[in-house]
């Protein structure tokens, strides 16, 4: 980062995710030093309005209102020369992380929101997915065009205005023509139909093309050479976004340090101490210094630790330098967008021990022998509200090993996938809720004699348990109480035949 930062390593501890991005932004902001841009923007303005003021000789309100358009795109534009002329710095993101964990990491948002301050962040993986600047704007064509409308538009309407101006279409002399200006902002439409689209459309090409760098052992000096000093000398686009390589492990550890030698800053993920880490953390160390280190750790969103675990602080202020720490701080992953509903914090080990408790109840409840159905149901009942108040209240969910796979969606049990056990199918939670909704909803006459589950009818050998909606074979009932529950049905005040 072109920047003067401070004598200790940045980095982050937090579990909530604003303010990890707040910590980190604020700790990036500490270590940028900004330029002097605005007033060198403002004369800037005041030189460009004043030259088209000379420049066409109209009327101060029309000018007036041209100053909105072009404006806007020149101070756009002379920024980006502005710091294309004074280079842009690298900062290496050590990282070998999987494909759904690109969107936990808002690094390019991140560190756009920083500053006027350029850099670009190289990563370096060991997965393949293309995540730059490029794929960025491909995915957001809106944002594209409008940032055309800024930039290319003044540049369009100038030309125009000069065209009209050279071929003499003057309103004054002849009423039936524009004004050349007139005619120069007829260009801006113009300018939507026929120049932005194929300019998004190259843009598109060049995410999918440039999105990803890969690396070979042959081509991997000379190619991360050749990108460095392109962004260092201001050759390159003046971006912020991810340049990710590409490579194999053959090559990986030549990688890393040829980035570190480049590279003004490094971001190293410490969320797991291994061999490759340590050996990052040293050589970031050697190659970078220990000042511009930053250390990360990434917290899932399912864990709350109430405090950093020691041993990896240690660790981390054992490689880098214990008088360079200053303070250890998490940062942890940001719950994705879709997420409804934040779970609450809670100790994990808390969370882990109920878990692991209620899954105890839960097997030897329903694998004991010769159980009869009032005791089954009743004892299901009772752990039923005990694992909904804390599904609902605390944990959020709770996972249990009954079975692989459910017969109809064929997901596989896991962590927040619930299977229910039947003679003659398996089936999970949101199937179990589907097949009530569409109950519901067609009017399915309520039948006493039919397992709503099985479909096995009531006999001498099948006891049936019903809530004057839906019906329940005694073979059903111990795995499938607590989703009943959850969808409407009432165990208390219930008659079984042959029992009281």
């Amino acid at each position: 980062i072109e920047c003067t930062v401070t004598n200790a390593p940045l980095c982050m501890h937090i579990s909530n995710s604003e303010r990890s991005i707040d910590h980190l932004e604020g700790a990036l902001k500490k270590a940028t030093k900004k330029r002097a841009f605005w007033p060198v923007a403002i004369v800037t303005a005041g030189g460009f309005a004043w030259f088209f003021i000379g420049l066409v000789q109209t009327d101060f309100g029309k000018m007036g209102a041209a100053t909105l358009i072009y404006v806007p795109g020149f101070l756009i534009l002379f920024r980006l020369i502005w710091l294309s002329a004074g280079g842009t710095r690298v900062v290496v993101w050590l990282r070998r992380f999987h494909k759904r964990e690109q969107s936990r990491f808002p690094l390019p948002s991140l560190f756009r929101r920083v500053g006027f301050a350029s850099f670009q962040v190289a990563t370096i993986q060991d997965t393949r997915f293309k995540y730059s600047f490029f794929t960025g704007v491909s995915k957001y064509p809106i944002i594209t065009y409008f940032v055309l409308l800024l930039v290319a538009t003044p540049l369009v309407v100038v030309a125009f205005a000069l065209a009209a101006k050279i071929v003499g279409i003057d309103g004054r002399q002849e009423p039936s023509m524009w004004l050349y200006m007139d005619s120069a902002l007829l260009s801006v439409p113009i300018s939507w139909i026929i120049v932005y689209p194929p300019i998004g459309l190259i843009i598109y090409l060049l995410a999918r093309w440039r999105g990803t760098e890969r690396l070979r052992a042959s081509t991997l000096q000379r190619r991360i050479l050749r990108w460095t000093n392109r962004i260092k000398g201001g050759k390159a686009p003046p971006i912020v976004g991810m340049k990710v390589f590409k490579c194999d492990d053959s090559c990986w550890r030549d990688a890393v340090r040829t980035v570190l030698a480049e590279c003004d800053a490094a971001i190293v993920d410490v969320s797991e101490l291994n061999d490759n880490v340590r050996w990052e953390l040293k050589q970031c160390v050697e190659l970078v210094g220990g000042p511009r280190i930053i250390a990360a750790y990434a917290v899932q969103p399912a864990e709350y630790p109430a405090d950093p675990p020691r041993s990896i602080v240690d660790e981390v202020a054992e490689v880098i330098g214990e008088e360079a720490v200053s303070e250890i701080w998490f940062w942890g992953y940001p719950e994705p967008l879709q997420v409804k509903h934040r779970k609450p914090h809670l100790d994990v080990e808390l969370e882990l021990g109920l878990e692991d408790t209620l899954e105890q109840t839960f097997e030897e409840v329903f694998s004991a022998p010769n159980v009869s159905v009032v005791e089954s149901s009743s004892i299901t009942w009772n752990l039923g509200n005990m694992i909904d108040y804390i599904k609902r209240k605390i944990v959020g969910s709770i996972a249990k090993d009954m079975l692989a796979r459910c017969t109809f969606c064929a997901k596989e049990e896991s962590r927040g996938v619930e299977l229910v056990k039947g003679p003659s199918v398996t089936i999970c939670r949101e199937c179990v809720e589907t097949a009530m909704d569409v109950l519901s909803i067609e009017r399915v006459e309520y039948n006493e004699n039919i397992c709503v589950f099985c479909g096995c009818e009531n006999n001498e050998a099948n006891t049936f348990i019903g809530d004057g909606r839906h019906s329940i074979c005694n073979q059903c009932v111990e795995e499938s109480a607590i989703l009943m529950h959850d969808n409407g049905c009432e165990f208390t005040n219930i008659r079984i035949e042959g029992s009281a």
